[in-house]
């Protein structure tokens, strides 16, 4: 199933989409991702910062406590290359062959799979051309894995690329339900609220 709802995450990384000069998200070392953007987004939020692998995942504690993990994956199918005085994608380069199916599919059966009373959630932070990108490959996911179904709310935003160069950023989380209500960190509305 796949919702228009969405998620502060989701929002948050909108904006630093717009305001990360001079790239935006595309192009940005994916170290200064994490401490420039998301670990502040978690600290305003009240969460201490624990483990962390860069670019990966990180561990925190919640403000009332619950502990936490975010996992990211990062998918590219196109190029930015220089043309002329400005950048732009390059339209004879696609990557499709850069979607992984299986780790995707991993991360979210993992949501779920585990009873620890950690809050689990995983980030898909892709690049593609179109106002859709990566519409085939959410389609086929939600086909194939009920995520609703398991109490896991999803929620997924695509934008243009603020400096026009010709392909558009997809922003999907999904976040498990299955542990006790969020704290600042919650998810946006969604259909699985009549879910146990």
């Amino acid at each position: 199933m796949i919702t228009n709802d969405t998620h502060p995450l989701i929002e948050h990384l909108r904006k630093a989409d717009a305001e990360t000069e001079p790239s935006g998200l595309y192009a940005t070392d994916k170290r200064l991702l994490w401490s420039r953007v998301l670990y502040p987004f978690l600290k305003q939020n009240g969460a201490k910062i624990g483990n962390s692998c860069p670019g990966k995942f990180v561990c925190f504690r919640e403000a009332l406590g619950r502990e936490a993990v975010l996992t990211l994956f990062f998918c590219s199918a196109i190029k930015v290359r220089q043309f002329g005085d400005r950048f732009a994608a390059d339209r004879r380069v696609i990557y499709h062959d850069r979607w992984d199916d299986r780790r995707i599919k991993t991360e979210i059966w993992d949501l779920w799979k585990t009873a620890d009373g950690v809050r689990r959630l995983f980030a898909f932070i892709g690049f593609d051309r179109g106002n859709d990108p990566f519409s085939k490959e959410f389609v086929h996911l939600s086909q194939e894995i009920d995520w609703a179904a398991h109490g896991v709310f999803f929620a997924k935003e695509a934008w243009p690329d603020p400096r026009n160069r010709g392909f558009s950023c997809l922003v999907a989380v999904w976040e498990s339900l299955q542990t006790s209500p969020a704290t600042e960190i919650s998810p946006g509305r969604h259909s699985n609220d009549n879910l146990a």
